[in-house]
């Protein structure tokens, strides 16, 4: 495909150019030599098609060379390829940076088009690679301008920051359709322009910059009659990772060290950084995944917040280390016999089998037996059994839309009993059936199995508690709920219930977000079992801390 452009030794002149654009960087770096654009990958662009974009995650550059044949700016191909290189070296470098500023985005501008990313880590490498291509950079805008005149404001905007940087006389980049009047929709849109490309470089860091860039960009979202315009060159970021996305969740302090210098130089109000710092962390994630197919935006969130809460369970609980040098079981447990034969060990021979099985021919027809050590964890050492009843009311949040405290309170205990060497089995509930795990003994299917979630009303199954109490009698209970567990045990024939049932568990522990006075009445029967236990978490954002304290009560489990 690409034989037909450019110059006949194509391939060598591809080759220079790739040596030209990595030199740029002036570092010594091995990454394949670009590839050639399929136009069968437009769906991974929404429908666009990008000049060349480098693939995060494998490293490799894509190089659009029709694109660039059509906008005869074939002569540009290094500095196209020394501004991919330096999406790899340097702006975002890691995808990890990606995820966290896409994030903060969506906190800071909810709604924003994701593109703007993109056009943030381009002000970035075209102001290093245009020390030394600077002329090529701008032929590659002109030939965009010239090819699609757009009415998007942030593009008009963003090439007078370019026209700013490089010295160039005001429209110099750009061409814009005829309804798009700046001046009159955005006065003095070009001084902004001016004191954009006077301060956005000379701030200290990456985050900053982009608060920065957010705060001036916000005023061009509007678009024109409201609409925002077509932008090109502006869909050519790769999406991170679920792990990208889903450490950037866990906060940073660079990230809040950035909102609060943002604040003081009147890029954020006060109130506004303060709700941007205070957001939930899975607030962003509708923001991120739209554009998604659904059938891929389902699976790719869930991987994000499972591994969200992964990190939030570690944060209570530590895993057990192996022990250093620590010795095998002693072997004492005799096996069944075998055949002993000639150079195996004489003292493996149990002579009293042998003779009992071939009497006088014992000493021709010996029998053997090894010993095993014993494995078994029951042997002066208890299994938790652990079955852990989580209520999934509309009062609590979805897990994978808004943090939910129970949710993390249930991972907890399921995380430390499986720790221990335990089972766990999960019931959640709300109206209607409740979802039934098996036991399980995998702590990433507990978790998983527990960012299920049912909504509605609340109304606990007594007659399924009864069921698995039947079932064996060395499991602890415990219920995650708030206050309507309690107005649940009005119902005197499911109370009967319960407190029969009561007698045939390890103990049944109620982990409740309740500041109800009615709840030393509605438990009254139940607080006299010696196997009842009541623990009252006094607010929503508790509940991780004492399902820790639990844990490490029940199971001896403590970060």
């Amino acid at each position: 495909m690409t034989e037909v452009y450019g110059p006949p030794n194509f391939t060598d002149w591809v080759d220079s150019a790739w040596r030209e654009g990595i030199g740029v960087w002036g570092v010594s770096i091995e990454l394949t030599p670009p590839l050639a654009w399929d136009p069968k990958d437009k769906d991974a662009f929404g429908g666009s098609e990008p000049l060349a974009f480098v693939n995060m995650e494998t490293r490799q550059v894509v190089v659009n060379y029709s694109l660039l044949h059509e906008m005869n700016a074939l002569h540009c191909l290094p500095a196209v390829l020394a501004h991919e290189v330096g999406h790899h070296i340097r702006f975002p470098h890691t995808l990890g940076l990606a995820a966290r500023l896409e994030l903060l985005m969506a906190r800071i501008l909810p709604g924003a088009p994701r593109m703007l990313l993109n056009l943030f880590f381009d002000l970035q490498v075209n102001e290093y690679v245009g020390h030394t291509h600077a002329a090529s950079l701008q032929e590659v805008y002109r030939a965009f301008s010239r090819r699609a005149a757009t009415d998007s404001p942030i593009f008009a905007f963003y090439l007078a920051i370019y026209e700013e940087l490089w010295g160039l006389p005001p429209g110099d980049l750009g061409k814009h359709a005829p309804s798009l009047t700046m001046d009159a929709t955005y006065p003095n849109w070009e001084i902004e322009a001016r004191m954009f490309a006077q301060t956005f470089w000379s701030l200290p860091d990456s985050t900053l910059q982009f608060i920065y860039f957010c705060s001036i960009i916000a005023r061009y979202l509007t678009g024109h009659e409201g609409k925002q315009g077509k932008m090109p060159m502006s869909g050519d970021l790769i999406r991170p990772t679920p792990d990208d996305y889903a450490n950037a969740l866990g906060g940073s302090r660079a990230v809040d060290n950035a909102i609060d210098e943002a604040t003081k130089k009147g890029w954020l109000d006060a109130a506004k950084s303060g709700e941007i710092k205070s957001k939930d962390a899975l607030a962003g994630l509708d923001r991120v995944l739209s554009g998604m197919p659904g059938n891929q935006a389902a699976p790719f969130r869930r991987a994000i917040v499972n591994k969200h809460y992964y990190r939030l369970v570690e944060e209570h609980l530590f895993r057990v280390p192996p022990m250093p040098n620590q010795r095998p079981p002693d072997a004492f447990i005799p096996s069944t016999t075998e055949d002993w034969e000639w150079g195996d060990s004489p003292s493996a021979i149990d002579w009293t089998a042998s003779i009992r099985a071939a009497g006088a021919m014992a000493a021709a027809m010996p029998l053997q037996r090894t010993l095993l050590p014993d494995e078994s964890d029951k042997k002066g050492h208890w299994m938790p059994h652990i079955e852990i009843w989580l209520d999934t009311s509309g009062s609590m949040p979805d897990p994978q839309t808004s943090v939910n405290a129970m949710t993390l309170a249930a991972q907890i205990l399921a995380a430390a009993a499986i720790r221990k060497g335990g089972r766990v089995r999960a019931v959640i509930y709300s109206w209607g059936d409740p979802l039934i795990s098996d036991w399980m003994q995998d702590e990433a299917k507990a978790r998983d199995f527990l960012l299920n979630y049912s909504g509605g009303g609340t109304d606990y199954p007594f007659t399924l508690f009864k069921e698995h109490s039947l079932e064996r009698k060395d499991t602890i209970h415990v219920v995650i709920s708030d206050s309507d567990y309690l107005y649940n045990t009005k119902e005197n024939k499911n109370y009967h219930w319960f407190m029969d049932a009561l007698d045939r568990t390890e103990m049944y522990i109620a982990l409740l977000q309740s500041a109800d006075g009615y709840t030393q009445t509605a438990l009254k029967k139940a607080l006299e079992h010696p196997k009842f236990r009541l623990i009252l978490v006094p607010n929503f954002t508790a509940f991780a801390k004492t399902a820790s304290d639990l844990a490490d009560t029940l199971f001896g489990v403590r970060r």
